[in-house]
């Protein structure tokens, strides 16, 4: 196995690590979407100090952030596939033309 191959290999490796971490994310942001209380859900005191408000504020707020961070970690997980794939192409194509000019 040649450096190339390594650094490939590595290179999707890293790709899995951070799209099963994108996975791992995404699933809870789903749950807590479910997670939605209104105000007939809590007291009357809790309303009138707007428990209610706030509570659905950080649930939306943890929500977009646990689906933001899912994103980002596919993206880093698709750069590196990319990268990967440009990479060996490109390695391909100076052998093939290194070939030639010998």
């Amino acid at each position: 196995m040649t450096g190339t191959d390594v650094g490939l290999e590595a290179l999707r490796s890293d790709a899995n690590k951070w799209a099963t971490a994108g996975n791992t994310t995404s699933a809870p942001a789903g749950v807590i979407a479910e997670l939605a209380l209104g105000g007939a859900d809590m007291s009357m005191w809790a309303v009138d100090c707007g428990l209610d408000r706030t509570y659905d504020e950080l649930r939306t707020t943890l929500q977009t952030q646990l689906s933001r961070a899912a994103e980002n970690f596919h993206a880093i997980a698709a750069t590196l596939r990319q990268t990967a794939e440009t990479y060996e192409r490109e390695e391909q194509a100076n052998a093939q033309n290194l070939k030639q000019t010998y």
